[in-house]
């Protein structure tokens, strides 16, 4: 009776996570307006954070929330960020002979491209992404099917279909899901396999500096 109960707080923690995040999907258009959308992810994350620690009563470390060697947990994911990064980009930044080449015109268009309120929303909004998927939901499929790679591969395919686009192609929207699902299980694994170095905090430095390097580099490539 007593795991009948604590699966249905469960549960019900799930269903209010999913209609919040459904309603700022697809019902509330924050898009257009950056103050509202940060507002929003802002509170996705107190939100996950908050039905953890004071409904289902349980410690956030479980959740992979901890700042337990900080300096070590930067080290890490800086070495996996740049890593994947470059594999990732590599052909982009050999392809037809080009260089990265940092000129004064360049850091003038990345400024206008990214000001400050565009790095906010996408540090934002990064988190809320880790704090749901990594945190949350990985953590929601492990306990509900005891077992961590079922916990990782399911957040990791529903953090791909969160990808989709309307507004994409099919070859497109492909591309995105099955980045972003490989994205999902390194970082899923990484969380299950070393929580004291992958915690929400490092990966999500981790997926900015990612989301980062993917936005600015065509900046610098074709300034």
């Amino acid at each position: 009776m007593k795991i009948n109960r604590l699966y249905k707080k469960y549960w019900f923690a799930f269903f209010i996570i999913i209609l919040f995040d459904s309603v700022y999907t697809y019902v509330w258009p924050t898009g257009s307006n950056r103050i509202l959308t940060i507002s929003c992810v802002i509170l996705g994350s107190v939100l996950c954070l908050s039905l953890v620690r004071f409904y289902l009563q349980e410690p956030l470390e479980e959740y992979g929330l901890h700042l337990k060697s900080p300096h070590i947990q930067l080290i890490c994911i800086l070495l996996i960020t740049f890593t994947i990064s470059f594999l990732a980009y590599y052909r982009n930044l050999t392809k037809d002979g080009t260089t990265l080449v940092l000129t004064k015109s360049t850091l003038k268009n990345i400024g206008e491209l990214f000001p400050v309120s565009f790095t906010i929303l996408l540090l934002a909004s990064v988190t809320y992404e880790e704090v749901l998927f990594r945190g949350f939901l990985l953590t929601f499929f492990q306990k509900l099917t005891d077992s961590s790679f079922l916990g990782v591969f399911i957040s990791a395919f529903w953090f791909g279909l969160m990808h989709y686009s309307s507004s994409g192609t099919l070859e497109e929207n492909l591309e995105r899901l099955i980045s972003a699902f490989i994205f999902g299980i390194i970082y899923g694994y990484l969380r299950v396999k070393e929580p004291q170095k992958f915690t929400l905090f490092s990966l999500s430095i981790g997926h900015f500096l990612n989301d980062f390097i993917a936005l600015i580099l065509p900046a610098i490539l074709y300034a």
